[in-house]
């Protein structure tokens, strides 16, 4: 193979540029005190509005990130708040030209630091996804429920990390020839040898870039985030097994799950939406009797407090029922369906919990260490992050290393959170350098790629 390794090393190294990773600190255990996050609700100024689009309907809240809190100086405000708004319905278009509006909305509070009270979405806020609603949601909705119009809330830490272009935005001139991504597009349609060779050649030094990059991004996400970098993982399903018979081993006594009542009412949800569809009863005999009891146990957890404690006798009752649960007579110490119930009970609550420090504490020691690879940012599209500034990756055509827009917000689909762009995409805010320095952040557009 041709050696490019000088040639990527030099691209790499020009193009280098720092950007702000939106850090979802992980457990939230740990997260520092931040006037940044992610979903909630605003922090917005008794004086700004909610945003909506000209039709009335509200947008949805995504982000709020403070400016006093940057980790270096750049182009954007040093005090102040950003509010991020984006239309989240089940097409998620977010064409202006196709729309007939702006489905986005930036707001810039220069005077807030987020000490005002948070402003309560509008009655009207439609439910996320609309009839399709986001991952994190959809295992617990059963029929006729529609997903909550408020984004799971999960405090950010803004660090520096460093970035590097997508193989999309190099242009013809990072490699000192003419060998861009539009002489590989004419390589594949002409029939002239010499061309078809050269285009050959710059599939094989675009894909050396691409593996270079994924190297390079995934030691930064790990150098700022100072998670430790994942391991290869089995097939889902056994690896939801594995998972959740820790959870159910490792803990004992008081802490035993399911300790709080919120992991009863997700993993009844859970059975019960699953249930309610025909091709998941394939080998059960009693899914109408399961359900009937789920749904019991429902009414009794969402009765309670969901972090109050679930008193010992109902624990162990709840415990043995659930093991019992198989797959008509398969002699398996865990049902696989039972294992992904205990692990989207286990995703729910920390992600309910982790906006709150001390509602996040009741969550045990071993369910944050054997959910951790669903919150750390690996995924079989490799590292994704949320940043502002740098080059932001794309799933489609990133913007060119020779465009001068700034990337105001670029928002990743994140397991951890639940929230989907797309397929497995970006929701990204962009500004021009000239409007950014002018605060006018009216002039801010946005776009939403997928896979």
């Amino acid at each position: 193979m041709l050696n490019f390794d000088e040639q990527i090393s030099a691209v790499l190294a020009r193009h280098r540029n720092d950007a702000v990773l939106l850090h979802r600190t992980y457990p939230p255990t740990d997260a520092l005190p931040t006037n940044s996050r992610f979903g909630g609700l605003p922090a917005l100024p008794s004086v700004a509005e909610w945003p909506r689009m000209a039709d009335g309907t509200p947008l949805h809240f995504l982000a709020q990130i403070d400016c006093a809190a940057m980790p270096f100086r750049s182009a954007l405000p040093d005090r102040g708040i950003l509010f991020f708004f984006g239309r989240d319905s089940e097409e998620q278009i977010w064409d202006e030209r196709y729309a007939g509006d702006k489905p986005w909305r930036v707001v810039y509070a220069p005077h807030a630091s987020g000490g005002d009270p948070l402003h309560p979405a509008p009655v009207d806020l439609p439910p996320i996804g609309d009839s399709y609603p986001p991952p994190n949601w959809r295992p617990f909705l059963r029929e006729g429920e529609t997903a909550p119009n408020v984004h799971v809330e999960w405090p950010i830490e803004l660090r520096r990390m460093d970035t590097w272009p997508d193989a999309s935005a190099l242009i013809d001139e990072d490699f000192g020839r003419s060998e861009g991504w539009r002489t590989r597009l004419l390589g594949l349609i002409s029939k002239h040898k010499k061309t078809q060779r050269q285009a050959d050649e710059q599939v094989l030094l675009w894909d050396a870039y691409d593996a270079a990059l994924q190297k390079k991004r995934a030691d930064a996400f790990y150098t700022s985030t100072g998670y430790a970098p994942a391991v290869g993982a089995d097939a889902s399903y056994l690896r939801n097994t594995q998972t959740a018979l820790r959870i159910l081993r490792e803990d004992s006594g008081a802490r035993a799950y399911p300790d709080r009542w919120i992991y009863i009412s997700l993993f009844c949800r859970a059975l019960s939406a699953a249930l309610e569809r025909p091709s998941a009863r394939t080998g059960i005999q009693d899914a109408e009797a399961r359900i009937a009891a789920a749904e019991k146990w429902i009414g009794i957890a969402d009765a309670a407090d969901p972090a109050a404690a679930v008193p010992a006798i109902d624990r162990e009752a709840f415990r043995r029922w659930a093991v019992s649960l198989q797959r008509g007579e398969a002699n398996v110490t865990l049902d696989y369906d039972v294992a992904e119930w205990i692990i989207e009970s286990a995703k729910g609550a920390i992600r309910s919990f982790a906006h709150n420090r001390d509602r996040a504490r009741l969550i045990s020691s071993t369910i944050y260490d054997a959910m951790a690879s669903f919150f750390q940012g690996d995924s079989v599209w490799g590292i994704q992050y949320s940043q502002m500034l740098g080059h932001a990756p794309s799933s489609q055509q990133a913007r060119e290393t020779d465009d001068p827009t700034l990337c105001l917000l670029n928002l990743a689909s994140d397991a951890g959170l639940g929230w989907m762009f797309g397929d497995v995409g970006e929701a990204s805010f962009w500004i021009a350098p000239e409007a950014l320095a002018q605060r006018d952040f009216g002039q801010a557009w946005a776009t939403l790629e997928g896979h």
